[in-house]
C-alpha cells in the first residue's frame, strides 16, 4: 500500500517528510550520531577519539582516560523533486546524540548515551470532486462536481536507544568494549477518507472514516567491539545483535464528525472498533557490523575509512503492515479479479544496506604552544555512499567541518553535509538535502588529591 501511495502522493498533495523514499524503510532514515563523526564523513570506528564515546564502537570507551561528555543536534533542509520538475522544500531540527564516559580506575571506563537511530515523518492530503459516474441517479448532473472527497495518509516512524557500556584498554594498544541497548520503536499509520457536500450540493449526507494503527516496541540489543592502534594504523570492529522482542499493536476504526468551526473530531465506530491485540506480535530488527581503519600520516594529518553493513535480509516480523514479503491472491477460477488482488501491504524487497565512508582531518599546528587559534582548528571533510534498505535505493553525500578547540575545556564541532538520495524504482523522484550538525564536547581528567601537607 505504501508503494502505491508513494507513486501518486507527490503530484497532487501536500506532504511533510524527512524523506519521501524513507517512508518505505522499516526504521526511516538514519544520519550520523555525533557531529565529530559527521565532519569526517561519518567515519570513526577505527579511531581513538574520546568525544565519539560509544556512538560507533563500544571499544572506544575503553580508550578514554578522562570523564567526557558530548552533545549533538542537527538541522535538515530537503528538496524533493517529482515529475515535471515540481518540488517541495522541508525543514527539520532535532537533537541526535548525547553521551558520557567515566573512568573507574583499573576496572576500565563506563559509558552511557542516548541516540536517534532512525526517523521519518510523512504526510499527504488530497482533495478532489467525485465524477458523475460515481453515483447512479436519474439526473447525474445533480451530483457532478458536488461531492468533495478528502484523503489523507500519515506515517510517523521513530527508533531511538539508550546504551550503557563498559570498556578497558589492554597492553596500551588494544581496547575492548561491550554495551547493552534499550531501544524504543514507534510506528503510527493513519488513513482518513471524508466525503462531504460541496456548498451547492442538494445531498444531506456526510460519509467519513479514520483507520489508525499504532505499533510500539521496547527492544534490546547487545554490542561488542575491538579497537587497536599499531604505530600509525588504527583498526576497529564492532557488531550489534538485537533480540527477538514482542511488539504491541493497537488499531482504531473511527468515524469523523465535523465541528461548527470546520474541524473534525473522531469517535469509535462501535464498541468493538478498538483492537488492543493481546497476541503481541514479534519483530526482530537486523544485526549490523562496522569495520573502521585510520592512518596517521603525522600529528597534523589523519585519514579514516569505514565499512558498515546492516543485514536487513534478517529482519523479520509477523505484524500486519510491517512485513516485506506478501503474496498476491490469485484470481477466482471464473476469471473475475477479487477486490484485494494486488493490494499488498508492501511491494518492496529489503536488502542488506552497505555504507562506505572516508574522511580526513588536518590540524596546521597541533603542538605549537604559541600558535594562533586558527592553527589549532581541526579542518575536516569526507565522503559517504549508502546502499539503502530497499533494493535499488542509494544515497551519496559530501561533508566539510571544523573543530574549534576550547583549550582544556573541550571542543565545538560544526559540519555541513550535502547530498542526494535516489531510487532506481522511482527515477522520477529526486531528493537533495543539506544537513547542518552542531556539537559540543568536553572533559576533565580526574586526579587523586595529594595528602601531603607542606
Amino acid at each position: 500500500m505504501k508503494k502505491i501511495i508513494l507513486i501518486s502522493a507527490f503530484l497532487f498533495s501536500f506532504s511533510f517528510s524527512q524523506s519521501l523514499l524513507g517512508v518505505r524503510y522499516p526504521t526511516g532514515v538514519s544520519y550520523p550520531a555525533t557531529t565529530t563523526s559527521a565532519r569526517i564523513g561519518s567515519t570513526g570506528a577505527g579511531l581513538k577519539e574520546p568525544y565519539l564515546v560509544n556512538s560507533l564502537n563500544p571499544a572506544n570507551v575503553g580508550a578514554i582516560k578522562q570523564s567526557v561528555y558530548t552533545l549533538s543536534v542537527n538541522a535538515d533542509y530537503q528538496r524533493i523533486i517529482g515529475e515535471n520538475d515540481k518540488y517541495s522544500d522541508f525543514y527539520s531540527f532535532s537533537p541526535s546524540f548525547i553521551g558520557f564516559a567515566f573512568p573507574i580506575g583499573k576496572a576500565g571506563t563506563l559509558g552511557a548515551s542516548f541516540g536517534q537511530n532512525g526517523a521519518n515523518n510523512y504526510s499527504y492530503s488530497a482533495e478532489s470532486y467525485l465524477p458523475e459516474t460515481t453515483f447512479v441517479t436519474e439526473t447525474p448532473s445533480e451530483t457532478y462536481n458536488r461531492i468533495e472527497q478528502t484523503q489523507r495518509f500519515d506515517n510517523s516512524i521513530s527508533h531511538s536507544s539508550w546504551e550503557f557500556g563498559w570498556g578497558m584498554e589492554l597492553f596500551r594498544r588494544i581496547s575492548v568494549g561491550a554495551s547493552y541497548q534499550m531501544s524504543q520503536y514507534k510506528n503510527r499509520m493513519v488513513r482518513s477518507d471524508v466525503l462531504k457536500n460541496s456548498p451547492y450540493s442538494a445531498l444531506d449526507s456526510i460519509y467519513s472514516g479514520l483507520d489508525s494503527i499504532y505499533y510500539n516496541q521496547a527492544g534490546s540489543a547487545v554490542s561488542f567491539g575491538l579497537l587497536g592502534n599499531f604505530s600509525k594504523l588504527g583498526v576497529g570492529f564492532a557488531m550489534t545483535i538485537p533480540f527477538d522482542v514482542y511488539i504491541k499493536s493497537k488499531r482504531t476504526i473511527s468515524v469523523l464528525q465535523q465541528n461548527s468551526d470546520g474541524s473534525y473530531s473522531d469517535f469509535p465506530m462501535h464498541d468493538n472498533s478498538i483492537f488492543n491485540d493481546p497476541k503481541k506480535y514479534k519483530m526482530k530488527l537486523p544485526p549490523s557490523w562496522i569495520a573502521g581503519f585510520s592512518w596517521e600520516f603525522s600529528d597534523k594529518l589523519k585519514t579514516m575509512l569505514d565499512f558498515n553493513v546492516t543485514m536487513w535480509e534478517k529482519y523479520k516480523t509477523d505484524a500486519p503492515f510491517l512485513g516485506y514479503e506478501t503474496e498476491v491472491l490469485p484470481p477466482p477460477e471464473d476469471g473475475e479479479q477479487p477486490n484485494n488482488a494486488g493490494d499488498l501491504a508492501n511491494l518492496d524487497k529489503l536488502s542488506n544496506a552497505l555504507r562506505i565512508s572516508a574522511g580526513t582531518q588536518f590540524i596546521p599546528q597541533p603542538n605549537l604552544l604559541s600558535s594562533k587559534f586558527y592553527q589549532k582548528m581541526r579542518y575536516s571533510g569526507g565522503l559517504s555512499y549508502k546502499q539503502l534498505p530497499i533494493d535499488g535505493d542509494w544515497e551519496m553525500s559530501f561533508s566539510v567541518g571544523l573543530g574549534l578547540p576550547l583549550g582544556n575545556r573541550g571542543i565545538v564541532d560544526f559540519s555541513l553535509e550535502t547530498g542526494l538520495r535516489r531510487s532506481e524504482n522511482y527515477d522520477e523522484y529526486k531528493e537533495n538535502f543539506v544537513r547542518v550538525n552542531f556539537g559540543m564536547s568536553g572533559g576533565q581528567v580526574w586526579k587523586k588529591s595529594s595528602n601531603n601537607i607542606y
